[in-house]
């Protein structure tokens, strides 16, 4: 399948569109600003819609005023096309090419299978969770507390066994049953007293599967082991807004808690590392965000049809998330 586009694309956004329509993905390519929007069709008439990015802003306060004009054309698109795209940030895209193009794939439709049922939960240390996180997720891993793996029982999965190969990021860890396919950490206890009862409430920090499966049930899962372990008065987590509108903590019975206020970062353009800083008192830098360039030459082809981006871009550029939403969870109720 190909996909239709009467602009030329920056040579990274073109990357995207091969990653994506050589693996049979239909696309509709249109301008949106400084961005593109990507509407895929997918397998099995799956739709999904990304809007590409490549920010260039030169300081905090420009990057703040192109974060409220993209959350202005996601409402605008959400709108016109009746699906909320995700976030393709350049720096991500740079860094983790191979995830980053199977968390698009799984959704346009395609992905394997796992049912947690064939699944079983199992406490991991910090290290074996980070490591797998930092080939995962966004944002890698995070000081934590407490860590738990879910490993297929026997390789099983709904789509019959993992086969090497089947996910890009699988194929250097055999794909076995000694090999988590999901990771949740969470944070140490935050007390305090109410109605003189003391409350014990942890954050449910990060949690992420193989970009290229969808285990059914397994955030489920794992919650219910860390709830059985450790018996918590109150859980607390966030959803990206760049990739999640919160359904799924919705359908894990959290409720809806509030908003944290968007990021901004210093993005480092040659190494594509990003920085959190403080917009006040000197734009302070606090730790980067760790890098990984895994880029596969078989997955992408050179775009020839490119356009000269490198020169207009500064060392350095400033980017501010879209924030997230908090969700909050009583046990109790649950």
């Amino acid at each position: 399948m190909g996909y239709f586009c009467r602009m030329k694309l920056f040579r990274f956004a073109q990357e995207i569109a091969d990653a994506l329509t050589d693996n049979g993905i239909g696309l509709r390519i249109s301008e949106c600003g400084e961005s593109f929007l990507f509407n895929a069709s997918g397998r099995a008439g799956n739709r999904a819609a990304f809007l590409v990015l490549d920010p260039k802003a030169g300081n905090p306060e420009e990057a703040e005023r192109a974060s409220v004009a993209i959350l202005s054309e996601l409402r605008k698109i959400q709108t016109a096309e009746g699906i909320r795209p995700a976030i393709i940030v350049r720096d991500l895209w740079e860094r983790q090419p191979q995830m980053m193009t199977e968390r698009m794939l799984a959704h346009c439709g395609i992905f394997t299978s796992v049912f947690a049922r064939n699944c079983e939960v199992r406490r991991i240390d910090r290290t074996t969770a980070n490591a797998f996180l930092d080939r995962t997720h966004s944002y890698g891993g995070a000081t934590c507390r407490h860590c738990y793996g879910l490993y297929v029982r026997n390789g099983a999965t709904g789509n019959g066994n993992i086969k090497p190969g089947q996910s890009l990021i699988m194929t250097s860890a055999n794909a076995t049953e000694d090999y988590p396919v999901a990771v949740a950490e969470f944070s140490n206890a935050r007390k305090w007293t109410k109605d003189g009862r003391e409350i014990r409430s942890y954050e449910w920090i990060r949690y992420a599967s193989l970009p290229g499966m969808r285990i059914s049930g397994g955030m489920g899962k794992l919650l219910k082991r860390f709830m059985d372990d450790i018996r918590p008065d109150d859980i607390m987590s966030y959803a990206d807004m760049e990739w999640s509108d919160g359904s799924v903590y919705r359908q894990l019975g959290f409720t809806e808690d509030g908003y944290r206020a968007p990021v901004m970062f210093a993005i480092d353009r040659s190494s594509w590392t990003r920085t959190p800083i403080t917009c006040h008192s000197g734009h302070s830098p606090e730790m980067p965000v760790k890098c990984h360039s895994e880029r596969s030459p078989k997955m992408f082809v050179k775009c020839h049809s490119e356009r000269s981006e490198e020169s207009a871009s500064p060392a350095v550029s400033y980017y501010r998330n879209l924030g997230s939403l908090k969700f909050r969870l009583n046990p109790i109720l649950h």
